[in-house]
This record gives structure tokens, sequence and C-alpha cells, in this order.
């Protein structure tokens, strides 16, 4: 432990403002701008005192890791340094100008870039310093600058899943304007081809009840003429004694109207047959629908 607050001790006194450093920023404008970290002999490793090996800048807060970053030298340029995270959760707690570091690969730090690591631990990252220009950047415009992207990256979050949320819906009530589509026309040919079906057992049921209804009227006529026959002779035995040859001749006639009415299927249907359709059909329909 006492070797690594030397470690860092060194780096932040033993710096030549005219090479690459870092300057702190201090909510406590007395404390801010006093301490500076040199990047002249790079790599310089950041993180807390529990890492596996001590880090160059010793650092503490909230979102902080272990081994959290690293200042280095692009490997194709040489005369550029690239700040990048040394652990994948680091990445959501290293910002650059307010800006959250998105590159695995790190980024180039430009002279004056404001770094914040954690929620609340600010530098300035300066080529060389003339030790005035340092003050030009304080503690609140880098808050201000971090909050503001902060909260500008909190609103399209919010926009993200506000818009997946409608997309969602979207899909769901596309997907229920589609069963409801699809059950409505199984119902319809359900509905129509039940129609269908009961129309003709209906017509088979009215052609059987129509035999028994020609029947029924034969009978009722017959009927009918058999008591006016017996009324008449009852009334007047004057005719009693054509009786017979009425009688017969009353027979024929019926029995000829028996078969003029087979041969016309149309004979006293219409509204009979209204009747027992209606009747049919409804009992069938309350049937089906319960």
């Amino acid at each position: 432990m006492e070797a690594a607050k030397y470690k860092n001790r060194e780096i932040i006194e033993v710096v030549d403002i005219n090479f690459p450093h870092l300057v702190n920023l201090n909510e406590d404008s007395q404390l801010s701008h006093k301490l500076r970290y040199s990047l002249k002999k790079l790599p310089i490793s950041v993180g807390k005192t529990q890492g596996i090996s001590n880090p160059d800048i010793v650092l503490s807060g909230t979102g902080i890791k272990n081994n959290h970053a690293t200042f280095t030298r692009n490997t194709e340029i040489k005369n550029e340094i690239v700040l990048k995270a040394n652990d994948p959760d680091a990445q959501d707690f290293i910002f650059i100008n307010g800006k959250k570091l998105l590159s695995s690969n790190g980024q180039e730090l430009k002279h004056k870039d404001r770094i914040a690591f954690g929620t609340n631990v600010f530098f300035i990252f300066m080529w060389k310093s003339d030790n005035r220009d340092i003050y030009e950047i304080d503690w609140d415009y880098a808050q201000k600058e971090l909050q503001t992207e902060i909260d500008l990256y909190r609103k399209e979050i919010d926009e993200e899943k506000e818009q997946k949320y409608k997309n969602e819906f979207d899909i769901f009530k596309k997907n229920l304007e589609d069963k409801y589509k699809r059950d409505k026309k199984e119902l319809e040919e359900k509905v129509k081809y039940v129609i269908l079906e009961y129309d003709r057992k209906i017509k088979d049921l009215i052609n059987e009840l129509g035999k028994f209804k020609v029947e029924a009227d034969i009978k009722h006529i017959q009927n009918y003429y058999t008591s006016t026959i017996n009324s008449i002779l009852e009334d007047n035995s004057i005719v009693e004694h054509n009786y017979q040859n009425y009688q017969i001749n009353t027979m024929e006639s019926i029995n000829n109207n028996f078969e003029d009415t087979n041969n016309n299927s149309s004979y006293s249907h219409s509204v009979y047959d209204t009747g027992v359709y209606l009747v049919v059909a409804l009992l069938d329909i309350i049937w089906y629908f319960i």
C-alpha cells in the first residue's frame, strides 16, 4: 500500500507541464486544479487499489472498477494518446466531454478534453499547459456537460423504449385484428354451411310433410263429403235411393282430385311451408348458438 501511494505521489509530483498530463477538477474550488498526473511515460493504469495489481492512478467512487482504464499510445500513430476501458463494465463509466466511451478499442484524446471516471471524478487532459489555461474549465462546467449528455442519453433510452412499446402494441393490435378477421371469416363460413345444410334438411322435411299434408287434406275432404251426404240423407229421405250412386260419384271425384293434387307439387303448400320453415329454422339456429 505504501509503495502504491509513493508511486501515485511520484506521478503527481514529477509533472512536466510541457508534456501530456491530467489536471483534477473538484467540486470544492479550493481543491480543484491542484493535482496533476503525468502521462509522459505510458501506459498509465487507472482503478481501485483492490485490483490484481495496484493502478498508477488510484481512484474511488461509484462506478470505479478495480482495473478501470488505461492511458496508452496509439499503436499506429505514436503521437496520439488513447484512453481505453480495461473492464467491459467500466466502459459505461468512462465519459469524454460528457459522452460515454463507445469503442472497446478506446478513444483518442484531444487537448482540454474533459474526462469523467465513475460518476463524479473529473480530469482535464492537457497536451501541455502554461498553468493559466487549466482554469478555463472548472468542475461545474464538466459536471453540467456530463449531466446534459446523461439527460439526453436517458431521453433517447426513453424514446427507444416508447417506440419499442409502440411497435409491440402495433404488432399486437395487427395480430388481434388478423385473428378477428380469420375468426369472423371462419364463423361466416360455418354459418353459411349450417344455413345451406339446414335449408336442405328443411326442404327434405317439407317434402315429407307435404305428402302427409295432401293425405290429410284428402281425408278431411272425404269426411266433409261423408258428413254432408249423411246430413242430406237424414233431412231428405227422398234422395236416399240416390245415395249410393252419389257417394260413388263423389268418391271418384275426390280420387281424381287427389291424383291431380299429387301431380301439382305447389298444392296448398305456400302458407304451410312458410310456417314450417320458420319454426324449424328458428329452433335449429337457437340450438346452434346455444
